[in-house]
């Protein structure tokens, strides 16, 4: 297995997320996202697509909108069902590595999608990603906020969960995180989806709170088929 510094903060981060406990009976946002097993039914081989937006009203800072594919590839299921999955970050020249994520159970896009979030966060405006992935986590183990709802994925309506998150909008350093202390989290997981994740976004607001966001960056499931 091949791994990166990246991916062993993101699988740290995975294993305590897992470690909270959650409500008997009642789906959290740990549980839905790092503790459910989100490719049980899927078969070997299977190909996840999805799509990448981001939307910036500062590309100096930022380096620009763009839009890319992610492609997860799964790996047969062991005994416990775990499996490893091979990730496609963007492509061409903007093809990241990530991975490949052994002994999978959830949905690694989720853990790439925070730490890639955290490192934008430190080089605007500095400060130290641990203190930042500490306030993550403690968001997720408050809970947030989460609402049943539904999603039309393929044309078809299917029940969701709707999970929101503010970490940082009562943090004691406000003020050095500019506008990132407003910064909103959003994810929708559906057991009826391959895969489970149906979006990810995370939309920083501009500091006056008008206008377009500062940054907002989206993964969103596009479809699941066989490999090759």
């Amino acid at each position: 297995m091949r791994l990166t510094m990246s991916t062993l903060i993101a699988a740290a981060l995975a294993a305590t997320l897992a470690a909270a406990p959650a409500k008997a009976a009642e789906a959290t946002a740990t549980s839905l996202l790092f503790e459910n097993a989100h490719f049980n039914t899927l078969p070997d081989g299977t190909v996840l697509s999805y799509r990448y937006e981001r939307d910036t009203v500062d590309p100096t800072k930022l380096g620009g909108a763009f839009e890319d594919d992610i492609k997860l590839t799964l790996g047969a299921p062991g005994p416990d069902g775990r499996r490893e999955i091979v990730v496609q970050l963007f492509s061409g020249d903007r093809r990241k590595p990530a991975g490949p994520f052994s002994q999978m159970l959830g949905n690694p896009l989720v853990m790439l999608f925070l730490e890639a979030d955290v490192n934008v966060m430190k080089e605007l405006v500095g400060g130290n990603p641990r203190y930042m992935r500490n306030k993550i986590r403690a968001a997720f183990r408050a809970g947030g906020t989460v609402e049943a709802t539904t999603v039309t994925v393929d044309g078809v309506e299917v029940p969701a969960e709707r999970i929101r998150l503010k970490p940082f909008v009562d943090d004691a350093h406000r003020t050095e995180l500019g506008a990132f202390a407003e910064k909103t989290y959003e994810f929708v997981v559906s057991d009826k989806v391959p895969g489970s994740l149906v979006l990810m976004r995370a939309v920083t607001p501009q500091l006056a709170g008008t206008g377009e966001p500062f940054l907002q960056e989206e993964i969103r499931y596009v479809g699941a088929a066989p490999k090759g």
